[in-house]
């Protein structure tokens, strides 16, 4: 159930995230350094704060089992 969970909270805050983004973005149309240097940085600031949620999504994982190849 935490991928479920996970998934939905994972949705909603980009949904959100995404809105507030366009939001700012479309504020700052006419300044283009201003617009660029906030594009950048919303775009990779979104997984920050999404970190703590996969790590909790993927806490009770079993590992992957080893490859062996020609063995």
């Amino acid at each position: 159930m935490r991928k479920v969970f996970g998934s939905i909270g994972l949705l909603t805050f980009l949904a959100a995230y995404i809105a507030v983004a366009a939001i700012i973005g479309e504020k700052l149309q006419g300044q283009k350094i201003l617009s660029i240097l906030f594009y950048c940085i919303a775009g990779i600031g979104w997984a920050i704060p999404l970190k703590p949620l996969l790590q909790w999504m993927h806490a009770k994982d079993e590992p992957l089992p080893e490859n062996k190849i020609g063995e």
